[in-house]
C-alpha cells in the first residue's frame, strides 16, 4: 500500500492453491515472513511471475536488500509485443476465451466469434464455478491448461438472474501469449536496440 506515503507499505499477502485462498497480515506481531522472502529472492528453481510488479519488487527489496529472481512480469511482456501498457488479468482472459470479466466475476463482454461467444456466454452472466470448482483466477487458469490436452470442453457454471446454468466452452488452445519471432538474417530489430545496454562515453 502506498496511499499518502513516500514508501510502499508491506501490509497484505494473498496466497492460493486449487483448494483454498488465504490473506496474510505481514504486520501482525511475531509473524515471520522470512520463508516467503527467501523463496522470492534465493530460490533459483522457482520462476516468480508478477503482473505490474514494480511496487511488489520495491517492497521486497526494501525488506531484504535483494531483488526477486528469476522474475517474469506479464505486463512488461505484453508491452513488448505491442499490447496495452495497462493490460490486466481480464484482458488476458479475453485473449484466451474471448470473455471480458470484472473483479466480481461478472461477464462484461464477449468477443464476437470467440469460444465464449459461440457458447452463449454474454454480458448478463456471472461465473460461479469452473469444471465444478468454485471460480477464482487460479482455478480458471488451471482449467484452461488442462483443456489443452483434453477433448472435453471447459465447463463454466454461470448465474443468470436466479438461475444457474452450466455452459461448455470448446477451447483447447491453452494459455496463448503472443510472441515475437526473429526473421533469420534480419538486421537488429527495434526491440533489440531498445534493450541493448548503454554505455556513456567518457568525458
Amino acid at each position: 500500500m502506498r496511499q499518502l506515503r513516500l514508501e510502499a507499505l508491506f501490509c497484505l499477502v494473498q496466497i492460493a492453491d486449487k483448494n483454498e485462498a488465504a490473506a496474510i497480515d505481514p504486520m501482525a506481531p511475531g509473524l515471520d515472513m522470512s520463508p516467503l522472502m527467501d523463496l522470492l529472492t534465493d530460490n533459483e528453481d522457482v520462476l516468480k511471475v508478477f503482473h505490474a510488479g514494480g511496487q511488489d519488487v520495491e517492497i521486497i527489496y526494501n525488506i531484504t536488500a535483494r531483488t526477486p529472481h528469476p522474475i517474469f512480469d506479464t505486463q512488461i511482456a505484453m508491452m513488448a509485443i505491442s499490447q496495452s501498457e495497462q493490460i490486466g488479468y481480464s484482458n488476458l482472459v479475453e485473449s484466451w476465451l474471448g470473455l471480458t470479466i470484472d473483479k466480481d466475476a461478472k461477464v462484461t463482454g464477449s468477443r464476437w466469434g470467440s469460444p465464449a461467444f459461440e457458447a452463449g456466454v454474454v454480458g448478463d452472466a456471472k461465473i460461479v464455478a469452473v469444471n465444478g470448482t468454485a471460480y477464482n483466477e487460479l482455478v480458471l487458469r488451471d482449467a484452461i491448461v488442462a483443456a489443452a490436452s483434453s477433448t472435453e470442453p471447459l465447463r463454466l457454471t454461470v448465474q443468470r438472474a436466479d438461475k444457474y446454468v452450466q455452459v461448455p466452452i470448446d477451447y483447447h488452445a491453452g494459455l496463448r501469449y503472443p510472441w515475437l519471432e526473429r526473421i533469420p538474417g534480419a538486421a537488429p530489430a527495434g526491440l533489440d536496440l531498445m534493450l541493448a545496454s548503454r554505455t556513456r562515453a567518457g568525458r
